[in-house]
């Protein structure tokens, strides 16, 4: 028997508020990437204020196995961007919420994203994101978990 499922009936009392701010004015998407040795993520909050105080909302994420063989940490962190691009490509779409930042620890992912011309692999996911995102909405964000 798998150990994850004498736990399932543990889920009845998890609630998740659906609103995620979408209808107010001001509201902004943050979409965050990163990636590790096994593994991509994205995630996307919308951020508003009410009541005078910051209110942070998951709005989505997605995480990708990292694929077999041999690939660098650099490139799998410019997949995170590439995915990253997708799904806000979508929430923008679903949502009409214009507003959005993307979020990377990557400064060689924002490079690439930047600046220049790069040999085929860069290129193309290069490419791709900034036919879905603006390079001006590319940021740092400081990492954890260095060692």
């Amino acid at each position: 028997m798998l150990c994850w499922l004498a736990d399932v009936n543990l889920m009845d009392g998890i609630l998740f508020d659906r609103c995620f701010g979408g209808e107010k004015e001001g509201v902004s998407l943050h979409v965050f990437c990163d990636a590790s040795k096994v593994a991509m993520g994205v995630c996307i909050f919308s951020r508003y204020e009410e009541n005078g105080e910051v209110v942070l909302k998951l709005v989505t994420a997605k995480a990708r196995v990292a694929p077999l063989g041999e690939m660098t940490i650099p490139r799998k962190e410019l997949v995170a961007a590439l995915l990253a691009s997708r799904l806000g490509a979508i929430v923008v779409r679903e949502t009409g919420i214009e507003d959005i930042t993307y979020w990377s620890d990557s400064m060689v992912t924002l490079n690439w994203i930047k600046k220049g011309e790069w040999r085929a692999f860069v290129r193309i996911c290069v490419n791709e994101i900034l036919q879905i995102s603006d390079a001006k909405k590319w940021c740092f964000v400081p990492g954890g978990w260095r060692n």
